[in-house]
């Protein structure tokens, strides 16, 4: 594990490897123009004005202004991991602005309301509603949290995760969520996730569905589960040179369809 005190924020650190992430999605079952980039001086949407009722710290804001986002304009967003949905905060400015939403709405769905008290250094990566959790990027130290993560996550490579002691490092008030939650550099963060893809644990059912090895739901989950990581692996995954992409996920379409009856 890393020493808390050995992490750093990094700005530029975070957008490359948020694009990182997001570049090697593509490259098993997301589209390109699915990842939405910023213009030159960043989202013009994305200001201290627009953000203000959030109470983010500018430098809270100006990260969230530069980062590219997954297109959530479509109402049909692709999970960036099994039921998790990225936070397009470019879409929740324009929300803000319009009054579609209000920062308490806003707040429910990015933070889980007042299930957690997020200082405003801290920024939500996700959208935390329903089954999708929340997951949480300190802006001062550096560091993802994610709270209540699946064991099957947390238990991995502990090289990619951060030692801290909640009732030392943090204030009172957040101490409830800091504790029940697994942590990681930035890097790593987003490097256990690709791990996961990569040894299907995570693995695409559509261009819009992530589902884990772990969902319970019978003999038909079974067999979607067993017939998705054979038609994987019959394209050459998990070697980005060998795997084909297109014939992958047409393969997989109708491979599911027939599980599906």
């Amino acid at each position: 594990m890393i020493e808390l005190s050995e992490v750093a924020y990094s700005r530029e650190a975070v957008i490359s490897a948020v694009r990182d992430y997001y570049t090697f999605l593509t490259k098993m079952y997301l589209d390109r123009s699915d990842i939405m980039e910023p213009p030159q001086g960043g989202w013009p949407e994305i200001t201290r004005d627009s953000m203000r009722a959030l109470g983010k710290t500018d430098e809270a804001i100006e990260l969230l202004r530069h980062l590219p986002y997954l297109d959530g304009r479509s109402g049909t967003t692709s999970h960036g991991r099994p039921r998790m949905i990225f936070a397009d905060w470019r879409l929740i400015a324009v929300w803000l602005a319009r009054g579609t939403s209000d920062a308490e709405g806003i707040k429910i769905l990015i933070e889980g309301g007042n299930k957690y008290c997020i200082p405003p250094h801290v920024v939500s990566l996700t959208f935390g509603v329903a089954e999708n959790p929340v997951v949480f990027l300190d802006t001062k130290l550096g560091t993802v949290y994610w709270p209540e993560c699946p064991e099957v996550v947390s238990r991995g490579d502990y090289s990619e995760q951060v030692e801290h002691d909640p009732y030392e490092d943090y204030p009172e008030e957040e101490w409830d969520w800091r504790d029940d939650t697994a942590i990681w550099t930035v890097s790593g963060f987003f490097d256990t996730l690709k791990q996961h893809f990569l040894a299907l644990d995570f693995y695409p059912v559509d261009r819009w569905q992530v589902d884990p090895i772990w969902l319970q739901g019978g003999p038909k989950r079974d067999g979607i589960c067993e017939t998705a990581h054979r038609v994987f692996r019959e394209h050459g995954w998990p070697s980005l040179a060998a795997y084909r992409k297109s014939e992958c996920l047409q393969a997989l379409k109708e491979a599911l369809d027939e599980v599906e009856g």
